[in-house]
């Protein structure tokens, strides 16, 4: 495939490393969403070390990466792998750059935690979500934070609607 034949001359050709990342990461994700997670893995996990090197282990590529590799794992129904793909992720992001990717990866492994029965650990990582959204943030990551901790914790939504208007009534 001339794909492959391009990827192994890059290096010769004095171009930014970046750029063969990018490429790869795309293809991965293309591989990922048009054929199986098994194939996006297979682009995905040659650029772990490649991302660590360029960009360093704390990078928000490297970040992106771990992501992406935790959906894909989790779509294969390794969750264990998802977990702990998705944990190093979330453990990467930088919130002096953009605090709004906090609140979403906040909520982003909140959810992988829900989904693997993991209840009071998304919880947790919601409320962080909403504290630090409450902080830090716009009005409207305040509301995303509120509305998607409300999708998975319904009840706990409806408990708090339900002590404010017992409140309203008792001042009467």
């Amino acid at each position: 495939m001339h794909l492959e034949r391009a990827l192994a001359l890059h290096p010769q050709s004095g171009r930014p490393p970046a750029e063969a990342f990018a490429i790869r990461l795309n293809r991965g994700v293309y591989e990922d969403t048009m054929g199986t997670a098994r194939m996006g893995l297979d682009w995905y996990e040659p650029l772990l070390a490649d991302a660590e090197r360029h960009y360093g282990n704390d990078s928000e590529e490297l970040s992106h990466l771990l992501g992406l590799m935790s959906a894909a794992e989790e779509k294969r129904g390794n969750m264990k792998q998802a977990l702990a793909y998705g944990e190093r992720s979330y453990a990467l992001v930088d919130d002096r750059v953009d605090r709004g990717r906090r609140v979403s990866a906040f909520v982003t492994f909140a959810k992988l935690n829900h989904r693997v029965g993991k209840t009071r650990r998304s919880r947790q990582l919601l409320d962080e979500a909403v504290a630090f959204a409450d902080a830090n943030c716009s009005s409207a990551t305040q509301s995303f934070a509120r509305s998607e901790k409300l999708s998975l914790f319904p009840r706990h939504g409806l408990s708090l609607l339900f002590h404010r208007i017992r409140g309203m009534f008792r001042r009467v």
